[in-house]
């Protein structure tokens, strides 16, 4: 049985010349259609110049009501800051506010204060706690860098040598 070093090295070995043999056969194709694409291109170039032209004031006015649309849904508010309208619908579109994605925080002066000084203790009381760095940097300066600890994390990253 070869060893893992040695399966590692036939694999690598494999997937060069599959690697160049893709290559050139995608080379090939491409100097195939080559002359194809720029006839095309020549061929089509009025056609975008005069849809693009026509396109830019539309696409204008669809970004402005979009904006426009979304401006007035936020900030029709009831009482409590939430919007009023959350779904409005015509019988070809529907707009309707969502909640984005949201993390819940506390803010860390607060979560120490709600913990009994008997709790405060221990490794799972300071587990809830993470420190950001660069705001940890600004207040601490240089010394950040000697009680930092560096995580690694490793994966396998395949590349040609001649990149």
């Amino acid at each position: 049985m070869a060893s893992a070093k040695q399966q590692i090295i036939d694999s690598l070995t494999e997937l060069a010349v599959l690697q160049d043999e893709r290559d050139f056969l995608v080379l090939k194709q491409e100097k195939q259609i080559a002359k194809y694409r720029a006839e095309f291109e020549q061929a089509t170039t009025p056609i975008f110049e005069k849809t693009n032209k026509k396109l830019a004031p539309v696409n204008q006015r669809i970004s402005a009501l979009q904006k426009e649309v979304e401006a007035a849904m936020l900030n029709n508010l009831d009482g409590n800051g939430r919007p009023k309208l959350k779904v409005v619908s015509t019988d070809a579109l529907t707009a309707e506010v969502v909640q984005s994605a949201s993390r819940r925080e506390i803010d860390a002066e607060t979560f120490f204060a709600e913990v009994p000084s008997l709790k405060r203790r221990g490794s799972s009381f300071w587990e809830c706690f993470a420190v950001q760095i660069g705001k940890a940097e600004k207040f601490l300066g240089e010394r950040i860098n000697e009680i930092s600890k560096v995580k690694t994390s490793l994966k396998v990253v395949i590349k040609s040598k001649q990149s």
